[in-house]
């Protein structure tokens, strides 16, 4: 447990997006608030001026709206919305509202870019969750994805090949986005956005890592010390992500600094680069213009991936020793997402 001041919030936030030159993502509470509190912080953030929340901007320092364009709805609502689902109205508010109320939230819509937090973490077994044929289209412009890359079984092959995993992943959810397409007779393809992705494993089982007593303000929590091996499967995600950029069209590391992070830092004192810092930051800066689609020949060869929480593995078959990504020479300019 620990104490948020709440010192540095949505307008702090914003400024730093600007001053990094990075688009700004903000999450709506919809798992215990609901749908006015989401049309609230997007009308604060978005509104120009003349209601009551957009003009409490104006009167916190901000004059022009912020211009939020993706909104996370949700965050980690691990559960497909089915129809007789008693609390689909709870999930998807917007259901049984008047015609005026779909009015605004289509003007929030076209101004926003919105995405739909419905798959996560991919299971031992290989079983992502996955879009439903009941989500609402409103909400279907970009679909969520999260995993951790381990090493619990101390197994550096397997370690590895788990970016693997990552490609069986995005795939998997796009087959099922794109089947869901086909049975609604349309022609919209859903995007992915893999906002939560990092190695993980050394802080993450241990209560003492996670929980601290007494409430305190910015303890020191999940301080994860990478390695090289850590950085090589690191860069092996970023491969990962780079050969699927014709669908992931968003692709944030979740933690920058301390907590899993790739800088690190002492109160008062020195920071640092931690190892995985070195492939996200070539990542970053080269990741520009259009990926080739290169084909790999090389040896191959099979394992398993621990996933103690589930007590059980993952195989992980045909694994090439020799992942690549490719990229042509370019000066284009930074792309919006």
């Amino acid at each position: 447990m620990s104490t948020e001041p709440n010192t540095f919030g949505t307008n702090e936030f914003v400024d730093w997006c600007r001053a990094a030159d990075i688009e700004p993502m903000l999450a709506v509470n919809l798992g215990t608030r609901g749908g006015d509190a989401a049309r609230n912080l997007v009308e604060y953030c978005n509104h120009p001026k003349g209601t009551a929340l957009s003009d409490l901007r104006r009167k916190h320092g901000y004059d022009k709206p912020h211009g939020i364009k993706f909104w996370c709805l949700g965050q980690r609502d691990g559960r497909l919305v089915a129809d007789g689902d008693e609390d689909r109205d709870r999930i998807w508010p917007h259901r049984h509202r008047s015609r005026q109320d779909d009015e605004v939230d289509r003007s929030l819509d076209r101004a926003c870019g919105l995405r739909l937090v419905g798959a996560h973490h991919a299971d031992a077994s290989g079983r992502g969750r996955t879009p439903s044929s009941s989500t609402p289209s409103i909400m279907s412009n970009i679909i969520s994805l999260h995993t951790y890359l381990n090493n619990y079984a101390d197994d550096t092959p397997a370690f590895l090949a788990s970016p693997d995993l990552m490609d069986n992943f995005i795939e998997e959810v796009v087959a099922v986005a794109d089947a869901v397409a086909a049975r609604r007779r349309s022609s919209k393809r859903i995007m992915l956005s893999f906002d939560e992705w990092n190695v993980w494993y050394r802080t993450r089982r241990n209560r003492k890592e996670r929980v601290k007593s007494g409430w305190p303000v910015a303890p020191e929590i999940l301080e994860e010390a990478y390695n090289m091996q850590d950085a090589l499967t690191f860069g092996g995600a970023c491969i990962s992500l780079l050969n699927h950029a014709d669908r992931v069209k968003v692709a944030c590391l979740a933690q920058l600094v301390n907590v899993i992070a790739p800088i690190m830092t002492e109160t008062g004192g020195a920071a640092w680069r931690q190892t995985i810092f070195h492939p996200f930051a070539d990542f970053s800066n080269l990741g520009r213009g259009n990926v080739l689609r290169a084909t790999v020949n090389s040896p191959t060869y099979v394992d398993q991936l621990s996933r103690p929480a589930r007590r059980r593995s993952r195989p992980i078959t045909r694994c090439p020793r020799c992942p690549i990504s490719s990229s042509p020479p370019c000066t284009t300019t930074r792309p919006e997402h």
